[in-house]
């Protein structure tokens, strides 16, 4: 599945994905010039990514005023979860109201490029983008 120049704006997931959840994804998944706005989950409040083999998640996206809830709470903009190390490219996440910018777990990793994290409220470059800035 290919998500292109779309919105996602005010949806709740009761546990992952707020605005876009990819499930046991293959290679030519992911989100392109999109913006994930206002959108809340336990996990990846704007989108999130579990057991995916892809190596690029977004490109061009924007993730803003994304929140995290409940007990779980983490990665408010993406949250990325097993399968093969994933590149967020030339996308910004910023003012996400609960939550860090983004969320790696169970031997997900997320590679930041050409990216911005800004003015979220559980940190920016922290987690699985420490250092990435």
């Amino acid at each position: 599945m290919t998500v292109s120049e779309s919105l996602f704006d005010g949806n709740i997931a009761s546990e992952a994905g707020g605005g876009l959840a990819l499930v046991d994804c293959l290679g030519g998944s992911g989100a392109w010039n999109s913006t994930f706005s206002d959108n809340k989950a336990q996990y990846g409040g704007g989108m999130s990514a579990s057991d995916c083999d892809m190596t690029l998640l977004a490109e061009g996206c924007t993730f803003v005023l994304n929140e995290v809830t409940g007990a779980r709470g983490v990665g408010a903009g993406v949250a990325i979860s097993g399968g093969t190390p994933t590149t967020l490219a030339s996308s910004i996440i910023a003012f996400s109201g609960v939550g860090e910018a983004a969320a790696c777990e169970e031997g997900g990793a997320l590679n930041a490029s050409a990216c911005v994290a800004f003015g979220n409220a559980g940190g920016d470059w922290v987690g699985c983008l420490l250092g990435q800035e």
